[in-house]
């Protein structure tokens, strides 16, 4: 019971931060490449999560996930899976969906933006 408060408070932590940035107009965030498909494990933990445009930086993101038939949701700094997040995507089965979301992302002025999710799922 604890552990599913604590994921629902840090959704909504995620949600309410994005919810007062702006959205960054025509920007993709990508992983290995793309930000719609497949990709394996190893591609979706050794990548980082980057911008189709220049001089943008992520910063934030949450990746989320179904564990047990519940969609769990874990936040990171930084523009790579946290351990803790790479350690639950890397128990994923083929075939199952993942989404980074609540991207947000940096400019070299300090300027913060958010951008549209990632959807992924788990190949072979």
């Amino acid at each position: 019971m604890f552990i599913a408060l604590l994921f629902l408070a840090t959704n909504l932590l995620a949600q309410d931060e994005t919810s007062n940035l702006p959205t960054l107009k025509g920007a993709k965030a990508l992983i290995n490449g793309i930000n719609k498909g497949e990709l394996t494990i190893n591609e979706i933990i050794g990548s980082e999560i980057t911008i189709d445009l220049q001089g943008y930086t992520v910063i934030r993101f949450t990746v989320t996930l179904p564990i047990d038939g519940d969609l769990y949701q874990l936040p990171a700094d930084g523009n790579k899976l946290s351990e803790r997040q790479a350690t639950l995507v890397r128990k994923r089965a083929a075939g199952d969906k993942i989404y980074i979301e609540y991207i947000i992302l940096q400019n070299a002025s300090g300027e913060k933006f958010t951008v549209p999710a990632i959807s992924l799922q788990i190949k072979n």
